[in-house]
C-alpha cells in the first residue's frame, strides 16, 4: 500500500482515529510523510487544545515493538525451606519467611500448619502470638505449652485485643477466668460510654460466658455490658431476664443500630433484617418473652407510620407510589432528616438518657427533634461535617458549625459477642 494512501486515511479521520492505530500507521511512514502528519496533529493541538491534548501527546512517530507481557510464576521455597531459615537467626530471613509463612499458611495441609504455628509460638515473639491467636481458638492447633506465652502478652494489655482474650477465656484454667470476670470492673474504665459495646464489653462477655459454664451461680455484671449485650448473654448461657431487661435491651439494639447505620423505618419487614435486631428477636423467642416481642413491634410501626404520614403531608400521596430508589434528592435527604428527628421523638425518656457520672447523656448520636429540615441541611452539609472533622482531629473549635456530635462508627462484627452460631 503506498504510503500516501495511509497518510491520507489518517488525515482524513482525524481527530477521531484512535491512537493505537494512529501509532501502528503512523511508524510505517517515510520521514516526509510523517512530516505532514505531525503538523496536523500539532495544529489540532492548538486549534482544540483541551480535548485532544492529553490524546495526542501519546503519538510515537518512531517505530517501536510491542510485546505481550510474558507470565512469571512465583518461585515459592517450599515451607520446610521457610521454616527452617524462620528458626535460624542466621538466615538472615526471618522477616521474609514470617510474611511467606502467613501468606501461605491457609494453602497448607494441617500438618504443615501444625507446624508453622508451633514455630511462630516457640518463637514467642509478640507479632507472631498475636497472629497465632487468630487460630489458637480452635482446638485442632492447640497446644497446652503455649497457655502461659498467650496469659503474659494478654496481661500487658487486657483489652487491647480481642483475639488474645479469646484464647485466654476458652483455654486457661476456669479459677483465672472465674477471677478475671468477678474483678473485672477494676481492670478497665467500662462506664465511660456504657450505652455503645466497647471492646472492654466484648471481653468481659467472653470471661463472663467461660464462668457461666464452669460456675453455675456466676451471674453477669449488667454494669460491664450493654442492655442489649446483657439479654445476649442470657441467653447464650441460659439465664433468666426480666420484662424491664428485656425492653431495656430492645432500645440499647435500636439506640446501637441507628448510631451505626441511621437505617430507615419506612418497611419494617425489612429493618427486622438487620442483624442485631433480627437476633435480638429471635432470643426474646427463645425464652418466650412473647409479649415483650409485641411491644417492641409495637414501637417500631409506631416510628415506620410517623415517618411515613411526614412523608406524605409534605409531597403528597403520589410519594406512596414511589419506590426509595426513584426518590428525587430533597425526598430522600428530607427522609435522612425525619429518621434522625422522628427516632429520638419517639425514643422513651427512661431509655433514651443515662447517668454517667452525675451527668444526663443521650444513648443517640445523632439528635435532630429539635431543628428543622433546613437546619439539618446547614448542620450536615459536606462543609460543615468537614469542618467538624477538622476541629476534632486538632482539637480546635469552629463556632460556626456544629462540633457536639460524635465521628460515626462502624457497626461492630457480630461474631464479636458469645454467640458465634447465631441465626442471622
Amino acid at each position: 500500500m503506498p504510503p500516501t494512501h495511509i497518510t491520507d486515511y489518517i488525515l482524513a479521520n482525524l481527530p477521531n482515529i484512535s491512537i493505537t492505530a494512529l501509532n501502528v500507521l503512523v511508524q510505517q511512514l517515510p520521514d516526509e510523510e510523517k512530516a505532514k502528519v505531525r503538523e496536523a496533529v500539532e495544529e489540532l493541538q492548538v486549534k482544540d487544545h483541551c480535548p485532544y491534548y492529553f490524546k495526542w501527546i501519546a503519538v510515537k512517530y518512531d517505530s517501536t515493538t510491542y510485546e505481550l507481557p510474558k507470565e512469571e510464576f512465583p518461585k515459592n521455597e517450599s515451607i520446610e525451606t521457610l521454616l527452617r531459615w524462620f528458626n535460624n537467626p542466621k538466615s538472615k530471613k526471618i522477616q521474609y519467611a514470617r510474611l511467606a509463612l502467613r501468606k501461605r499458611f491457609l494453602y497448607q495441609s494441617l500438618a504443615a500448619q501444625k507446624k508453622i504455628i508451633d514455630a511462630f509460638m516457640q518463637r514467642c515473639s509478640n507479632i507472631d502470638v498475636i497472629w497465632a491467636a487468630k487460630y489458637l481458638h480452635h482446638d485442632i492447633f492447640w497446644n497446652d505449652g503455649y497457655l502461659d506465652a498467650v496469659i503474659s502478652l494478654w496481661e500487658k494489655d487486657k483489652i487491647g485485643n480481642w483475639l488474645l482474650a479469646r484464647v485466654v477465656a476458652k483455654r486457661a484454667p476456669k479459677e483465672f477466668v472465674r477471677h478475671v470476670a468477678e474483678n473485672f470492673s477494676a481492670l478497665n474504665d467500662l462506664v465511660s460510654k456504657p450505652y455503645m459495646p466497647t471492646m472492654a464489653t466484648y471481653v468481659y462477655d467472653l470471661f463472663a460466658t467461660r464462668a457461666a459454664t464452669d460456675y453455675k451461680n456466676f451471674v453477669a455484671d449488667k454494669k460491664m455490658l450493654t442492655p442489649m449485650q446483657y439479654v445476649f448473654w442470657c441467653v447464650t448461657n441460659n439465664r433468666k431476664f426480666t420484662h424491664d431487661d428485656a425492653i431495656a435491651g430492645f432500645y440499647s439494639c435500636m439506640a446501637i443500630s441507628f448510631n451505626s447505620a441511621h437505617w430507615e423505618f419506612e418497611d419494617i419487614y425489612v429493618l427486622v433484617q438487620n442483624k442485631k435486631i433480627k437476633y435480638f428477636f429471635h432470643c426474646l423467642r427463645n425464652m418466650g418473652m412473647y409479649q415483650e416481642i409485641m411491644e417492641c413491634n409495637n414501637w417500631l410501626v409506631l416510628v415506620s407510620k410517623a415517618i411515613w404520614e411526614k412523608m406524605v403531608k409534605k409531597y403528597g400521596d403520589e410519594i406512596q407510589k414511589k419506590e426509595y430508589y426513584y426518590y428525587e434528592s430533597e425526598q430522600k435527604k428530607y427522609k435522612d432528616y425525619l429518621h434522625q428527628s422522628v427516632i429520638p421523638q419517639l425514643f422513651p425518656k427512661e431509655h433514651k438518657y443515662i447517668k454517667n457520672e452525675g451527668k444526663s447523656i443521650s444513648v443517640l448520636d445523632k439528635d435532630y427533634s429539635k431543628y428543622s429540615f433546613e437546619e439539618w441541611q446547614a448542620r450536615t452539609s459536606f462543609l460543615a461535617k468537614f469542618s467538624e472533622s477538622i476541629a476534632r482531629n486538632f482539637d480546635v473549635e469552629i463556632d460556626s458549625f456544629d462540633n457536639e456530635q460524635p465521628n460515626e462508627q462502624d457497626e461492630e462484627p457480630i461474631s464479636f459477642l458469645s454467640f458465634p452460631e447465631a441465626p442471622f
